[in-house]
């Protein structure tokens, strides 16, 4: 039986989703699931049901082509000259699919331009100067589909390794992340 009431009370998120549903937004950033926490049975995505079958059909961010974008590439490229010209911190990442998705994708014939998105694009973002990663598939960082809140969506625990990892390799990220605190939540 899971415990909802120290996730969601004493101002823990806030909104009025969080108020009427116990969903909302919480003092960090992250977004408190509470009614996939409540019932994971009865959600869309349960044991990613809802994804495979998008992926499958090539559906819902799951459209086919034949490679990827240059269109998109560009608007990349864009992006971060604009940032380096402003003289922003960036870092760029492709965010985690679940690992059963992310062999879906891998496999889907229509689906195989994901998979080739980072190459393309990370010399794009190194060449204004900034970090890339590429989380598409973080199975290799120990992230595992019960940390998922569901196909497309990682929980803390990944957003957890996800920070980790950036930060060992950014330095001025590194003085920013509390890595003890991020690590203790993992080994929990």
């Amino acid at each position: 039986h899971l415990e909802l009431g120290p996730l969601m009370g004493g101002g823990a998120n806030l909104g009025v989703m969080a108020r009427v549903r116990g969903e909302g937004f919480r003092w960090d950033g992250s977004y408190l699931h509470a009614e996939i926490l409540r019932a994971p049975a009865a959600a869309a995505d349960y044991r990613f049901k809802d994804t495979l079958g998008r992926v499958a059909a090539g559906t819902k961010r799951f459209e086919r082509a034949d490679g990827v974008d240059n269109t998109a590439l560009g608007e990349v490229r864009k992006l971060v000259d604009a940032a380096r010209r402003r003289g922003a911190k960036v870092i760029v990442y492709l965010p985690p699919f679940a690992p059963t998705i992310a062999r879906a994708v891998a496999a889907s014939e229509g689906d195989r331009y994901m998979t080739e998105i980072a190459a393309a694009a990370r010399p794009i973002v190194e060449q204004a100067g900034y970090a890339f990663f590429d989380f598409t598939s973080c199975e290799p960082l120990g992230c595992a589909d019960a940390e998922f809140i569901d196909g497309l969506h990682a929980g803390s625990m990944v957003e957890a390794r996800l920070h980790i990892e950036m930060a060992n390799a950014v330095p001025w990220l590194d003085a920013r992340v509390a890595q003890v605190e991020l690590a203790a939540r993992i080994a929990r």
